[in-house]
């Protein structure tokens, strides 16, 4: 697969994708290859597909943007790659009248196909605009640019800074050099740089739209007064009552956004922020930046930035994940929820929405039962069936992802409008029951 980006003045960016066929299965003495590129739909292709195409489904159809695909013989070049050089199309669409005289294809979406999908971005969207690419995933631990293998003496030329733990403390090594006379000596020294070691990088965590990466490292402080052999540990900004006097240990989890650290100020207040004992009095940005380079990284893992249903049809909880009407644990499916993300939105950890997870079957049974039967038809009184009819519209929204796919026959989900002309006949205890229920 081969790209390119022309023009990087337009927005957005002119790009092009060219796949080739493998060798063999079209003609061994010629190149099969399909090229992609974006574009307006254009008259000639309006005869097929979606006729409801941008964002209120009345636009002009001619006009909308979409992905052309064109199928034909390539040459093989790339660096100068010039379409009408050195790339043939076929005829491969059908005009209006029947013949097949279209060298390329639209490919598009309707404005009800994309209203009816949880993520609403057409084909052209995902496919040409970067803020829609998924995030690459590491699957191991290697820069994939420093797989060239290296000798020692180049190494220590890209080295800067070499660091050693004095005294449960981070130091940095610092050369001088004297002069007498004719003669220079190098002399080196330890310099501290903090008051506690950096003990692990526990983990590096992604999300699915353009926040910035949290890296969380594990820093251990030594208490000076203590030698009792307790440990404590603490996640970023927790407080705990005694924690500097009863505890030789504390070890502290720091959430670090990379990209927000640009001088000395907002190291010091990131890691106060943490734990107020962490101090970075001769830590310099440059120095940091090197020193968690040179540690071990762990693997890439992935972060919810909302809760409830997600990209891959999972619904995730304080507590526990749902899907298909299974529980499971956040470790069970790879989620991890960062409480310091939330915390920007003024949504603490007590707020977060938790199911009560009843593991006895014939318990579930029997709370459902004597609801239906006993608590609904005496609280509702004759608006029963409103209420159960409201509370089932809640049951098949759990399995709404279903019905966006078209399982049910058209890719639509069903709206229930609770309506009264008069106040007080339950309508909104109908609804709360639901979000009770239902989580």
């Amino acid at each position: 697969m081969y790209f390119r980006v022309e023009n990087c003045r337009k927005v957005p960016f002119e790009t092009s994708f060219l796949f080739s066929v493998k060798r063999g299965l079209y003609d061994d003495e010629q190149n099969l290859a399909l090229y992609f590129k974006y574009g307006k739909r254009g008259k000639e292709h309006v005869h097929y597909g979606p006729m409801d195409m941008g964002k209120k489904g009345t636009s002009k159809q001619e006009a909308q943007l979409c992905v052309i695909m064109y199928l034909g013989l390539w040459d093989t070049k790339c660096n100068g790659f010039d379409f009408d050089q050195n790339f043939k199309p076929w005829k491969i669409m059908q005009d209006a009248q029947g013949g097949i005289t279209l060298d390329s294809v639209r490919l598009n979406e309707g404005y009800e196909v994309l209203n009816a999908r949880y993520k609403k971005e057409s084909i052209a969207e995902r496919a040409f605009t970067s803020s829609y690419w998924p995030l690459p995933s590491r699957t191991t631990n290697d820069d994939p640019l420093e797989d060239a293998p290296q000798d020692d003496e180049s190494m220590n030329a890209k080295k800067k800074y070499d660091f050693l733990t004095i005294n449960n403390k981070a130091h940095v090594e610092v050369v001088s050099t004297r002069r007498r006379g004719e003669e220079e000596s190098q002399q080196s020294s330890w310099q501290e740089l903090c008051n506690f070691e950096f003990y692990n990088y526990k983990a590096i965590y992604q999300f699915s739209d353009d926040t910035a990466p949290f890296h969380v490292m594990e820093c251990r402080w030594k208490n000076p007064k203590q030698d009792n052999g307790k440990v404590l540990h603490l996640k970023h900004g927790q407080h705990v009552s005694g924690a500097e006097r009863d505890y030789e240990f504390v070890i502290v989890e720091v959430n670090i956004q990379l990209d927000k650290i640009k001088a000395k100020m907002d190291l010091v207040s990131l890691f106060t922020g943490a734990f107020p004992l962490l101090s970075m009095h001769n830590m310099e940005v440059d120095v940091f930046l090197h020193l968690v380079d040179g540690m071990q990284k762990p693997d890439i893992s992935n972060a919810i930035t909302q809760f409830g249903r997600q990209a891959d049809d999972y619904y995730v909880f304080k507590n526990c994940c749902i899907l298909k009407g299974l529980i499971y644990s956040h470790a069970e499916v790879s989620v991890h929820v960062i409480p310091q993300l939330f915390l920007k939105y003024n949504f603490s950890p007590a707020q977060y929405p938790k199911m009560v997870i009843i593991p006895f079957p014939p318990v579930r049974y029997h709370i459902f039962t004597e609801g239906w039967n006993n608590i609904l038809p005496a609280f509702f009184s004759n608006n029963e069936m409103a209420a159960k009819a409201t509370f089932c519209m809640g049951i098949m929204a759990m399995q709404a992802s279903n019905f966006w796919k078209g399982a049910a026959g058209m890719p639509k989900f069903p709206i229930t409008w609770l309506f009264s002309s008069t106040p007080g006949t339950g309508k909104t205890t109908a609804a709360t029951l639901v979000n009770a229920l239902m989580g």
